[in-house]
């Protein structure tokens, strides 16, 4: 009962295309962490179709994609539903959206151990670098999992900074110059 109501609740915050962009796609991963059921999972593909918000439609789409070619046993369920509504919406979604969601899972099965990292980028709509990103890296030990380690970051003014060292008007090409003159 209480899942239920949070994952309505996380969904909703998702589908509310008037909420800023990281507001949804948070509530999106918090609501993939909760393991959701079939029909989530396709009111979130559903979704897709209509997604005016590039940033968001790319991540979910990519984060799918992730999902559906991992091998972690607690993705097990969902990822049976995500092949599923993938296999279905693909031919109709691929084109629109491009990869901003990297997997990576190792598992030694004859040990019961592995590793898995999980990378995660939300795009700008000003500049070439993306706004943020959101890595998760974590263990499994016979069959069960651990998040170790999630970082995250904002990225939103890393072009001002990149601009500043490196453009026309540039401290570095300032003292590169004042050095040259010597």
């Amino acid at each position: 009962e209480m899942t239920l109501k949070v994952h309505n609740q996380l969904l909703s915050v998702y589908l509310d295309r008037s909420e800023p962009q990281q507001v949804r796609v948070a509530a999106y991963l918090v609501l993939m962490k909760t393991r959701p059921n079939y029909g989530t999972v396709h009111s979130i593909l559903a979704s897709l179709y209509g997604e005016k918000a590039k940033q968001v439609g790319d991540f979910v789409y990519t984060h799918l994609q992730s999902i559906a070619l991992s091998s972690r046993a607690s993705l097990e369920e969902t990822r049976q539903f995500v092949r599923i509504l993938m296999k279905e919406a693909e031919p109709f979604i691929s084109q629109k959206y491009y990869k901003n969601s990297y997997s990576l899972d190792m598992l030694a099965k004859e040990l019961g151990v592995g590793a898995y990292l999980d990378l995660f980028f939300t795009e700008s709509t000003r500049t070439v670098f993306p706004a943020g990103f959101n890595a998760i890296f974590g263990t499994t030990v016979y069959g069960r999992e651990m998040e170790m380690i999630e970082m995250g970051m904002e990225l939103s003014g890393l072009q001002d900074m990149v601009s500043r060292l490196l453009g026309p008007k540039s401290f570095l090409r300032d003292l590169l110059s004042d050095e040259e003159e010597l």
